[in-house]
């Protein structure tokens, strides 16, 4: 049986002009299909993967607008305002290695190491977390990508009172987050941004230290923060991601997780900070100089003063490495012990919501304080005036 659309050899042979054109038509129709191939993915990579370094193309930003609508069908609608605030996100990213290839410097949103949120529109960013624990991570190793573009980190410095971390690329016209209010109440919705899935609600539980997970956990430092946004889950958000209320106001930025949930820093643990920062120096902190267990945080009756519960007890560390006074710090000038509880600065009770460490950090280098002193099981009451120093340790890469 012959087929009309298939001639037989005898067909094909009489007709020679046949030939060409059953060649040239799936020719044709191949570099069509080819054409359109190439074509769709290029725009699979225009949608999907963030530009390199100066370059344009599609947004990461524009990724996570996207997939907030799928987002508010599993986690509740997501304001606008909390929406319009992720153009202010960044994506921190460590530096590939040049190569040769088209892909070779394409950064994928789930290859991010952390997250900013941008402070002022020339370029400073505020972020957090594990990344940069170590003071080895150098800004020459990273790269920020905000909206279109990919930008080199000039600049590093860390703040180790509150662990923010601020970032400087060279940029104008950025968008900036505007601040929120600093009040919170538990249970109120708190609204994080995953590097994939866009922006979801995190509730606010109350403020809090992270969870210790050994007994020398409870030994902190008078120069560390310890009133943090406790957070239920934040359900995969990259630490360092902007926190912002329901009203797109920046509030502050996740520093990690623990076993009861997540952690952040609060915008008013590093604000004052700023006024250094946007200038190029280090933070400036006070010091006092002492190690020391929140008895507010601790089982009645576990320390050697079951009578007190609350106040900070001078403790050494339990390695030893990091004694209840430390050498040539004002504590030390002042005659602090190991053992002593300090109840009070200026007549301000140290207690649960107001630990020694927050208590401190608002004054300013030089300031003189007194300080309500019980030494000793008899509990001798003392006054204790001692004069702040500059705390050492900030840094500026």
């Amino acid at each position: 049986m012959t087929n009309k659309n298939n001639p037989t050899p005898a067909e094909s042979s009489s007709r020679p002009e046949s030939r060409a054109t059953s060649l040239v038509t799936p020719l044709f129709f191949s570099v069509l299909f080819g054409f359109a191939a190439g074509a769709v993915g290029m725009m699979f990579v225009a949608a999907y993967f963030l530009p390199t370094p100066d370059s344009s193309g599609a947004s990461a930003l524009s990724i996570m607008r996207g997939r907030t609508t799928r987002q508010s069908e599993e986690y509740g609608a997501v304001p606008t305002p909390v929406d319009t605030s992720s153009r202010s996100l960044a994506l921190i990213f460590r530096v590939k290695p040049a190569g040769i290839g088209l892909l070779d410097q394409v950064y994928l949103p789930q290859e991010a190491v952390a997250a900013g949120g941008v402070l002022t529109s020339d370029g400073w960013i505020v972020t957090a977390g594990e990344p940069f624990a170590k003071s080895s991570e150098r800004a020459a190793n990273l790269v920020a990508a905000i909206g279109a573009k990919v930008y080199a980190v000039q600049t590093i410095i860390r703040d180790d009172y509150s662990g923010a971390v601020f970032l400087k690329v060279d940029a104008s016209n950025l968008p900036v987050a505007a601040f929120g209010e600093a009040a919170l109440g538990a249970g109120d919705g708190v609204f994080s941004y995953d590097a994939l899935r866009g922006a979801h609600r995190i509730d606010f539980v109350g403020y809090g230290r992270t969870l210790p997970t050994r007994a020398a956990d409870y030994v902190v430092s008078s120069e560390s923060l310890q009133s943090l946004l406790r957070l239920s889950s934040a359900n995969g958000a990259l630490p360092g991601s902007m926190l912002v209320d329901s009203r797109g106001g920046f509030i502050g930025v996740l520093s990690g997780n623990d076993a009861v949930g997540s952690f952040g820093i609060p915008l008013p643990a590093f604000e004052d900070q700023l006024l250094f920062v946007l200038r190029g120096k280090a933070p400036v902190r006070s010091r006092l100089g002492v190690n020391y267990v929140d008895l507010s945080q601790v089982v009645s009756g576990a320390s050697s003063r079951p009578d007190l519960n609350r106040g900070a007890m001078l403790t050494d560390s339990l390695d030893g490495r990091r004694p209840a006074v430390i050498r040539n710090s004002p504590a030390a000038d002042a005659n602090l012990k190991e053992g002593d509880v300090i109840l009070a600065v200026n007549d301000r009770e140290i207690s649960a919501g107001r630990p020694l460490s927050d208590v401190l950090a608002e004054y300013e280098p030089g300031t003189e304080l007194t300080l309500a002193v019980q030494r000793g099981e008899a509990g001798a009451n003392l006054t204790v005036k001692v004069k702040l120093d500059e705390a050492p340790g900030a840094s500026r890469d």
